[in-house]
């Protein structure tokens, strides 16, 4: 007796970290969401910087540890981790501003998490004036030659290099460097790498250069649909109708178009406040609508899962991740995506 109560006592210690798991599986199935049988690849966008925004000097990666503390909040819930890189034009250079020996290690680390590297993106905010300024030309060979540089310090076969994050004045149909940035891609593409864009929207990735739509691996959207002004207000079915009116007919029309090429929301997220329903693509909202449950990217990320859409696409990577990681409800979600259940 004295060995079955020992075991029946393990037996409920080893079952009570899934008990919270467990409770979010029931509370999904509550909203239809597991006669879906979808799974979709979800990551993070690591963004792993700590910019000085003036971008004058300064350090420019966070630290390993910090770093390692991201990936420990993070490995349980998602499948895979991409990396962003900034380029800057820094003391008359085109520079890779993170710290690469840094990220080397980082990456090591992720992966002995059970993480995967779903990409290496590349954000670069240099105006079409300054590059104009710098040379375009030049600025396009460095572009590329910074690329190659991240490669050959992190190697990584197969990892997609995601490129011209939300760039339309560069490959946009009517751009004048359209030329340029299919040249880039295509000089890029090797039996190692494949190239994209994280495009700004469906819409943005229509307006592309035909070329360019055809040239890249995948359809990388960044995408922030518009839901409401109800503030408190907003409910889960909002959220998904808005989801929907902003992204399913689209991204259907985009589809039929490539319907070989993976459909990925390279950014989706929300901040942890109220009046971003309004305006989901800002970092910067009035501290009175603060939420600080992490309950509006709760709701954005089932309002998402519960869409139309979401069948159309093959992965998520989140934005604002560490705003959803203020709501347990959240990480519980996450974790039982994770699991299966969906």
């Amino acid at each position: 007796e004295a060995d079955t109560f020992k075991q029946t006592l393990t037996d409920q210690l080893t079952n009570l970290t899934d008990q919270k798991v467990d409770a979010a599986i029931a509370e999904i199935k509550s909203y239809r969401l597991a006669s879906t049988k979808i799974r979709k690849q979800i990551s993070y966008n690591g963004y792993w910087s700590n910019l000085d925004q003036s971008h004058s000097g300064g350090v420019y990666t966070s630290s390993l540890d910090t770093i390692k503390n991201d990936i420990d909040q993070m490995a349980p819930l998602v499948d895979g981790v991409a990396l962003i890189f900034h380029q800057y034009v820094n003391g008359g250079n085109l520079v890779v501003l993170e710290d690469l020996d840094i990220f080397k290690q980082a990456i090591a680390y992720a992966k002995s998490q059970g993480l995967t590297i779903t990409g290496y993106k590349f954000h670069c905010l240099t105006s079409v004036d300054d590059i104009e300024a710098y040379g375009a030309n030049k600025f396009f060979a460095d572009y590329k030659a910074n690329v190659g540089k991240v490669t050959s310090a992190l190697s990584e076969v197969g990892v997609p290099l995601v490129l011209f994050n939300e760039r339309g004045d560069l490959y946009g149909s009517t751009s004048t460097y359209a030329g340029n940035v299919l040249s880039v891609l295509q000089d890029l593409i090797t039996d190692s790498y494949t190239v994209d864009i994280s495009f700004q929207s469906l819409t943005d990735f229509v307006n592309a250069d035909s070329r360019i739509q055809s040239a890249v691996d995948s359809i990388l959207i960044n995408s922030y649909a518009r839901i409401s002004d109800k503030k408190q207000g907003t409910t889960l079915d909002d959220v998904a109708d808005g989801i929907d009116d902003n992204n399913y007919a689209l991204a259907a029309y985009v589809q039929s178009l490539y319907p070989s090429k993976p459909l990925i929301m390279s950014e989706f997220g929300i901040k942890s406040n109220w009046a971003a329903f309004d305006e989901t693509w800002s970092w910067d909202f009035s501290a009175a609508d603060d939420d600080a449950t992490g309950t509006v990217p709760y709701l954005y990320l089932r309002g998402l899962m519960q869409s139309k859409a979401i069948k159309l696409f093959d992965g998520v990577w989140l934005w604002f991740y560490a705003d959803l990681l203020k709501s347990s409800a959240g990480k519980e979600y996450l974790q039982a995506y994770k699991k299966g259940v969906i």
